[in-house]
């Protein structure tokens, strides 16, 4: 179950949410508007959904460190959300660098 405070970030649109949990990822990817990219998905399905991302039809997209921090680069997020931190610092470090210079970063 989703906090409410959560559900507030999911209303917001242009907005990535970056964590270690793929359960609480794909909920997230429950809400209208929203797709999730986990390290169990195939490169082609990470491709569409982040090109769909960018053209404007998800609202957010619900990102793994594998993958947040593996050099995808984001132009859209107004917002980059963290749920949880990476043991790894180095992943958290990388995982900022996927959105551009003027997104807001914000930890839960």
């Amino acid at each position: 179950m989703l906090s409410d405070y959560l559900k507030t970030y999911l209303e917001q649109d242009d907005i990535v949410i970056i964590g270690t949990s793929r359960k609480m990822l794909e909920s997230i990817a429950g809400y209208p508007g929203w797709a999730c990219i986990t390290n169990i998905m195939r490169p082609d399905g990470v491709h569409r959904r982040i090109t769909a991302f960018e053209e404007g039809k998800y609202k957010g997209l619900a990102i793994s460190y594998q993958y947040a921090s593996c050099g995808i680069k984001l132009e859209r997020p107004k917002t980059l959300l963290f749920l949880d931190r990476h043991p790894d610092e180095n992943f958290n470090l990388q995982a900022i660098r996927c959105v551009g210079d003027d997104s807001k970063i914000e930890y839960m």
